[in-house]
C-alpha cells in the first residue's frame, strides 16, 4: 500500500498523502468523506457517465503502472456522494510484471465491467429510494400544507396553485384624520424551467421560501407562478437549496428562470 501511494497521486481520484514513515510503515492521507456528511453509504446521484469516465480514468492509471486493483469494487472501496467520488484502501492492490501484463488486462478489464454494471443496480436502487422519500415528503407535505391568502384567480399548470401574498401588503393603510385607497403591490408572473442539462438537477423541487410548490425536473412542466416582489423562491434537490430567486421589480413583469 505503501508502494501504491508513490504512483496513485491524482487527488481527483485518489486520496492526497499527507505524511508517510517508511520505519513504521504508517502514513496519513486525506479524510475524504465529505464534512456534515450525515446520511450513511454512497449516493450515486449523478450520471452514469460521470461514475463510467470516473472509474475509465482510475484504470488508465493502473495499467500505466501495472497494478491490479483486486478489491476494487463500487460498494465499500470508493466514496460516492453524487458528482464526488475518490477510491480508497489500497492494500489489496497487486503490481504485477510485464510478463503478467496481458491476463492482467484481461482481468482488469472484466473487473471495470463488474464494478459498472454495479454501478448501474446502485444508481437504479438509489432512484427507487428517492422516490419512496420523495413520496413520503409529498404526504408529509400535503397534509401539512400552510394556508396562503390566495386571490379568485387559481393558476393552473400540471396542478393547482394558489397565487402567495403577503397579508400585511393587503390591509387598508389609514392616514391621520383621512383613510387611504387600500394598496396592493403589482403582480410578477415568474416561470421556472429545468431544460435538462444539469444531471444533478434531475429531481429539482420549487420552493417558496419553505414551503413545497412542485416538482421541477426536466420530465415536469414549467412552473408558472404569480408572485410579487421580495418574494424568496428555491430550488430543492435532496432537501439542499442548490439555487435561489428573490422577485425584483426591477427585473420586469415578466420573468423566466432556467436550470
Amino acid at each position: 500500500e505503501m508502494a501504491v501511494f508513490d504512483v496513485l497521486n491524482n487527488t481527483d481520484i485518489f486520496p492526497k498523502l499527507i505524511y508517510r514513515d517508511d520505519n513504521c510503515n504508517s502514513f496519513l492521507q486525506e479524510n475524504v468523506m465529505p464534512p456534515n456528511d450525515l446520511e450513511g453509504g454512497n449516493r450515486f446521484s449523478a450520471s452514469f457517465s460521470f461514475y463510467r469516465d470516473f472509474y475509465l480514468s482510475a484504470f488508465e492509471i493502473f495499467d500505466a503502472y501495472n497494478i491490479f486493483p483486486r478489491d476494487l469494487n463500487a460498494c465499500c472501496n470508493t466514496i460516492v456522494k453524487g458528482k464526488y467520488a475518490r477510491i480508497i484502501d489500497f492494500g489489496q492492490y497487486y503490481f504485477y510484471s510485464d510478463d503478467e501484463k496481458p491476463e492482467m488486462q484481461k482481468q482488469g478489464a472484466e473487473l471495470l465491467r463488474q464494478i459498472l454494471a454495479d454501478v448501474r443496480s446502485a444508481r437504479k436502487r438509489f432512484r427507487k429510494r428517492q422516490k419512496r422519500e420523495k413520496l413520503s415528503r409529498d404526504k408529509d407535505r400535503e397534509e401539512n400544507k400552510p394556508d396562503f391568502l390566495g386571490s379568485e384567480d387559481t393558476h393552473e399548470h400540471g396542478s393547482n396553485f394558489m397565487v402567495a401574498r403577503d397579508e400585511k401588503s393587503f390591509k387598508n393603510k389609514k392616514l391621520s384624520g383621512n383613510s387611504s385607497p387600500s394598496f396592493a403591490p403589482e403582480e410578477i408572473s415568474a416561470t421556472f424551467h429545468n431544460l435538462g442539462k444539469d444531471p444533478a438537477m434531475d429531481t429539482a423541487e420549487l420552493f417558496y421560501g419553505d414551503y413545497f410548490w412542485g416538482k421541477l425536473g426536466p420530465d415536469d412542466p414549467p412552473l408558472a407562478v404569480q408572485t410579487f416582489e421580495g418574494h424568496n423562491w428555491n430550488v430543492k434537490v435532496d432537501g439542499e437549496i442548490v439555487k435561489s430567486v428573490v422577485i425584483m421589480k426591477k427585473d420586469g413583469e415578466n420573468q423566466i428562470f432556467i436550470i
